[in-house]
């Protein structure tokens, strides 16, 4: 009888245990939402920072290429072990145009023998590239203590707007038999071009925690995917049977809209510093 009660008291001691170390567990892989906000320095690479112009084409990108930008991201965390959770993420990018060499809007064709064309004078005008997207994927966490790091992977949809590109071109055409030069002067307008597309990101947050809930972040991400431009572009351009751009010259004007279509392969490394807030 002793011993029955005994191995009772025993049974109920290794019971007692096992609640206290599932409680125990429970308490250490709660479920926790975490916001993060950061911004910093977006580093463009790939067909995103080269020029690329397909003469062979009649209407052609002239949009230069992006230069490094700066980006800002919004990230929802939610952990469903201590490891392992779910990361949504917003993103926006803006980056200055780069403007083409002369060599690159206007490829030399090489010498003219009995006649051809010279240039006297261009200008070029265009705006920014904008970047957003919005994607979710799995976030997986390591370290212990007071400093963290989490490695995520995550796809979603990216829109990419084109900047609008002003080019002006004035010159003269000649001819070895003509008694004079004749006037011309062209301008291609290409209209800012909006497309949507699927990007990859994959990304390593760094947290240090300053206080209970509030952790310094510090993130790299590498976004790419691959966009295709579809937009127009309008062609002018005014020749002259004379040697000054006067009324009493013959003008030949022409007027065409064209459409256009590219293919860029965009990727952008961004080097962000922010702050990460446990919510839950």
């Amino acid at each position: 009888m002793r011993q029955i009660v005994l191995a009772i008291i025993f049974l109920l001691l290794l019971s007692h245990g096992k609640v206290k170390a599932i409680d125990t567990l429970s308490v250490s892989s709660k479920h926790k939402l975490f916001i993060s906000i950061s911004g910093g320095i977006g580093i463009t690479a790939r067909d995103f920072s080269i020029f690329e112009k397909d003469y062979r084409l009649a209407a052609h990108n002239i949009a230069g290429f992006a230069k490094n930008g700066i980006n800002g991201k919004f990230d929802l965390t939610y952990l469903f072990t201590e490891k392992l959770g779910i990361n949504f993420m917003c993103y926006s990018s803006v980056h200055e145009t780069e403007v083409p060499t002369v060599n690159e809007l206007f490829p030399e064709s090489g010498l003219a023998l009995g006649g051809g064309s010279n240039r006297l004078s261009y200008n070029y005008n265009t705006k920014k590239w904008y970047t957003n997207g919005v994607l979710l994927g799995p976030v997986i966490g390591f370290g212990t203590g007071k400093i963290k790091f989490n490695l995520k992977f995550a796809g979603g949809v990216q829109r990419i707007e084109s900047p609008e590109t002003k080019l002006y071109e004035a010159g003269y055409t000649w001819q070895l038999n003509w008694p004079s030069t004749h006037p011309y002067s062209s301008s291609t307008i290409q209209s800012a071009i909006t497309t949507y597309n699927f990007v990859f990101d994959s990304g390593l947050y760094f947290k240090i925690n300053l206080k209970k809930k509030l952790d310094l972040l510090i993130a790299f991400d590498f976004l790419t995917s691959r966009a295709t431009f579809k937009g127009q572009s309008s062609y002018t351009s005014d020749y002259y049977n004379g040697t000054t751009n006067t009324n009493t010259n013959t003008n030949t004007h022409t007027e065409q809209t064209n459409t256009l279509k590219f293919v860029k392969n965009i990727s952008i490394a961004c080097f962000n510093i922010g702050v990460s807030y446990a919510i839950k």
